[in-house]
């Protein structure tokens, strides 16, 4: 019986309990055409070609996306990543090139259906990376990430998720002694919240 009002109503375009008269539905949280992450875990880069070295250590993400239909999204982000030493045995050097990274990036998000509570996404961005290190000094270049991920909403607009993505990238890189390296390549594992409005 229930099915065959909601049915009626439905067909003839009268508001459900709850809606005033004349007002659209509310939004699915997924749907709502703005957001802001922030999430944090662990990034690593590797410098391959001259040569070969490590930076490893916590990353921070930060994200706006903008709707540009029912399942694309513009996306831009800024990744950091702080780099720790990892010291080899008696010898005193570092496994891992303690430095910082920033990674500002732009592109594509793809989105499943967005009216239910857990939504999956894939991306494509590409942008620059800058990479400081304590004794080699900074390296820059161009890089292309791509990641997916998935997210779950409770009863309003945050959401909770994982999401895992790699990098190449190409340029100067001089992250330890010897020749510059000219290929970076890279992924990362990130936890964190976002709000969409």
């Amino acid at each position: 019986m229930a099915l065959a009002a909601a049915a009626l109503l439905a067909a003839t375009g009268a508001p459900r309990p709850g809606w005033a008269a004349g007002e659209a539905p509310p939004l699915q949280a997924g749907a709502l055409p703005h957001a802001l992450s922030v999430h944090g875990g662990i990034g690593l880069y590797s410098a391959v070609g001259g040569t070969t070295a490590l930076i490893v250590g916590p990353k921070l993400a930060f994200d706006g996306g903008f709707a540009m239909g029912r399942n694309v999204w513009l996306d831009l982000g800024l990744g950091l990543v702080f780099g720790g030493c990892m010291r080899r045995g008696d010898e005193g050097d570092c496994v891992l090139s303690p430095g910082q990274v920033v990674e500002p990036v732009a592109g594509i998000r793809v989105v499943t259906a967005p009216d239910g509570r857990f939504l999956g996404y894939a991306r494509v961005v590409a942008g620059a990376v800058a990479i400081s290190t304590d004794k080699h000094g900074t390296s820059s270049g161009g890089v292309v990430r791509g990641g997916v991920g998935i997210k779950g909403f409770g009863s309003g607009p945050v959401a909770f998720g994982v999401e895992g993505s790699v990098v190449v990238g190409a340029g100067s890189f001089t992250l330890n002694y010897g020749a510059p390296a000219n290929t970076l390549v890279g992924f990362d594992l990130l936890l964190g919240a976002e709000v969409r409005f």
